[in-house]
């Protein structure tokens, strides 16, 4: 048996079974047994893999929804990065679980800045919009001066003749 430690993974190539005239039943059960015992490691690891990048995963993501900012805008990065991580396997750029749950990540990250960005463009749009209607409001009404108010000029008894006659006409004296 050799071993390839090349990857993260280690595989195993099985020894070449004599011929099938040339073994015996014991020989053959022992060669399946390897066969089989290889199997569930390989199938072991892949699950324990699998495991890791999905926690990976989960920790990330939920970091990211901790973001108030962020989290309102999750049905249009969740969309947005469902698309381009289509596009990615399509393209072959992924291979294995451990590189899926990297090129997610890196994805995630990229739509997340977009989103912040837009968020940002929202916030500044919003601030220049309120300090130009402040400016217009400011310009289009000057601000009066000392104005003294308006009363009627009267002398003290020209009022009382007024109140008198209003109050009279009320009652329909004359």
């Amino acid at each position: 048996m050799t071993e390839n430690t090349s990857t993260a993974t280690t595989t195993t190539t099985p020894t070449t079974p004599p011929p099938e005239s040339q073994r015996s039943p014991a020989q053959a059960n022992e060669f399946i047994n390897e066969l089989l015992a290889r199997a569930e490691r390989t199938a072991a690891e892949k699950a324990v893999a699998v495991a890791r990048a999905e926690m990976e995963v989960r920790e990330f993501v939920q970091g990211i929804k901790s973001d108030a900012e962020v989290a309102v805008m999750e049905p249009f990065i969740t969309r947005s990065v469902e698309v381009e991580m289509a596009n990615r396997i399509s393209r072959g750029e992924i291979s294995d679980i451990s590189q899926y749950a990297q090129v997610y990540k890196e994805v995630v990250a990229a739509e997340v800045e977009k989103a912040r960005n837009i968020a940002r463009q929202m916030r500044a749009a919003g601030k220049t919009e309120a300090q130009t209607v402040k400016e217009e409001a400011l310009a289009a009404s000057p601000v009066p001066t000392e104005q003294k108010p308006q009363v009627a000029e009267h002398e003290p008894m020209d009022y009382f003749k007024w109140r008198m006659s209003r109050y009279n006409s009320s009652r329909g004296i004359k």
